[in-house]
């Protein structure tokens, strides 16, 4: 199943013990409802459009990766909201700097290096597989050409 999250909205001021969200999910492309959260440690906030479409939501999400038996989908959820941060913060790294990881990079951590006054090209992506061969694990900017 292909689920993804869109027209996400994070409202940091109203977070409290949870993160404060809103945002539509779409399985295979196609609008299936909203999740929300008001923030305030309580589970997400889930409108359907179709009950069976739910029900196979929270299969999917109990086949997925999890901490915990209980809130698989808020779990799911979290995920994805996490996954659409990085790429966000990527992006706006990928703006000024060379963005890549390394075979001795931290999981979850990039490195970056400033690109003073250029832009990324592939000159640059050149310049840094020849620099670090089979060492280099993905470039981040790559994603946003």
């Amino acid at each position: 199943m292909k689920v993804e999250l869109k027209n996400i909205k994070i409202n940091k001021e109203m977070s409290d013990e949870t993160q404060s969200f809103s945002a539509t999910i779409y399985i295979f492309d196609k609008r299936v409802g909203t999740v929300c959260n008001h923030g305030c440690g309580g589970p997400n906030e889930y409108n359907f459009t179709n009950n069976e479409v739910y029900k196979a939501f929270l299969k999917f999400c109990s086949e997925q990766p999890h901490k915990c038996e209980f809130d698989v989908d808020d779990q799911y959820i979290d995920t994805l909201l996490e996954k659409w941060e990085t790429e966000k913060q990527l992006k706006r790294w990928c703006k000024t700097n060379v963005v890549f990881r390394l075979k001795t990079t931290e999981a979850d951590s990039w490195v970056t290096v400033k690109l003073r006054g250029i832009k990324y090209s592939d000159k640059v992506k050149e310049a840094c597989e020849k620099k670090y061969g089979d060492e280099l694990v993905e470039i981040a900017n790559e994603r946003f050409i």
